[in-house]
């Protein structure tokens, strides 16, 4: 057995130990998209690089292929021209800005972020857009990482190269795909201000803890299934790893059929 394998089994054997049901993030995260990513929707997918979310976290949800074959309308938006073109399931790929949408007023029912709100600088003016591009009842939906949680703490006070470093040593993802961080939006109080301010409703918010980052440390994985433990007790949530918010628009009317994109 390799060490990835034993290390892996390891955390889970540990999680079984201490009466732990972890549940990785992103599975949670597909979970929530195919609830509100149904057929005769329009969806964008922000920041989508070359996937919707990996094809493991099909786990109690359902594979990426079904849900781009669900919306009448699905488009891509991304910065990395070299990422979005390798996505195998978008074909209205745009390159461009979130703070800067080329799309009319009211064109998406749904409009989606995985792990990238905590790389934007100005949330406050791309939910503006956002909130401008969904149709009147539109949701958008992001998943990112939680501030206070104490890794992403520790991790803000580190050059970004060092980070790199660390990034790869743990989850194998290279520097080419770690982006800067801003964490503008990246509590709860930051997304109910900015939320409140871009005229969209809060809809949902959830804490939640990851399904443990620190798995090919081996036996110091017990210690982060130790403190995942105790931040699920209620007075700690504000510190769980990871957030899903939904924000929802205003009003119950349909998207604009025609083209999405500005002349």
């Amino acid at each position: 057995m390799g060490w990835f394998s034993w290390c892996y089994k390891f955390r889970s054997q540990a999680a079984r130990a201490l009466g732990m049901d972890l549940q990785h993030q992103q599975v949670r995260y597909a979970q929530t998209l195919a609830q509100y990513v149904t057929p005769g929707s329009a969806w964008l997918d922000l920041g989508c690089g070359h996937q919707f979310y990996p094809r493991w976290a099909r786990i109690g949800s359902i594979a990426p292929e079904e849900l781009a074959s669900r919306p009448r309308l699905l488009c891509g938006l991304d910065g990395d021209f070299r990422s979005i073109r390798q996505h195998p399931l978008i074909t209205n790929r745009v390159l461009g800005d979130v703070n800067q949408l080329p799309f009319r007023d009211s064109t998406f029912t749904v409009i989606s972020a995985n792990m990238v709100m905590e790389h934007v600088a100005d949330p406050a003016a791309a939910l503006r857009e956002l909130e401008r591009t969904l149709a009147p009842g539109g949701v958008f939906i992001f998943h990112t990482t939680n501030r206070r949680f104490y890794q992403v703490a520790i991790a803000s006070l580190l050059p970004q190269k060092l980070k790199n470093a660390i990034i790869y040593a743990l989850t194998r993802r290279r520097s080419e795909d770690v982006y800067p961080t801003e964490y503008k939006i990246n509590t709860p109080n930051a997304v109910r201000r900015l939320a409140a301010a871009s005229g969209m409703k809060l809809r949902d918010l959830r804490m939640i803890s990851s399904a443990g980052e620190l798995a090919l440390l081996g036996p110091v994985v017990v210690l982060e299934l130790l403190v995942t433990r105790l931040l699920e007790t209620p007075l700690l949530r504000n510190f769980r790893s990871n957030m899903i918010v939904i924000l929802q628009k205003e009003g119950a009317a349909q998207p604009n059929p025609s083209c999405p994109c500005i002349p």
